[in-house]
């Protein structure tokens, strides 16, 4: 019985929580550019900058081009070759040029 009572209060938690509040109709919701796209940009120009190698922001860009890649493929693929080419670098010049390069292709 106890677990009946628990089970559909989860149930009526869980219907009031997918409900939600949504948008009306004719309302137009206008996209914003991603969090991530904005962070890439940032850790490009700092790399830019100081020439310091990435480090764990590689991951950062792996969950960005996996939303790029829906958006527009060829240029995720492009941005791919350019992170995997960034992460491998380790000449603070190098790593300068390829994050400027690629923070002028960013969309």
């Amino acid at each position: 019985m106890k677990i009946q009572r628990v089970l559909f209060a989860i149930v009526i938690a869980s219907s009031a929580f997918l409900v939600g509040c949504g948008a009306t109709q004719g309302e137009k919701i206008v996209g914003t550019p991603s969090p991530i796209a904005e962070q890439i940009k940032s850790m490009l120009k700092t790399a830019s900058e100081d020439g310091k190698p990435l480090g764990s922001g590689g991951m950062l860009s792996m969950e960005y081009l996996t939303q790029l890649e829906k958006t527009d493929a060829a240029k995720a693929k492009e941005l791919q070759a350019d992170f995997d080419a960034l992460m491998s670098m380790s000449n603070p010049a190098e790593i300068k040029a390829k994050a400027a390069a690629m923070l002028k292709k960013m969309p």
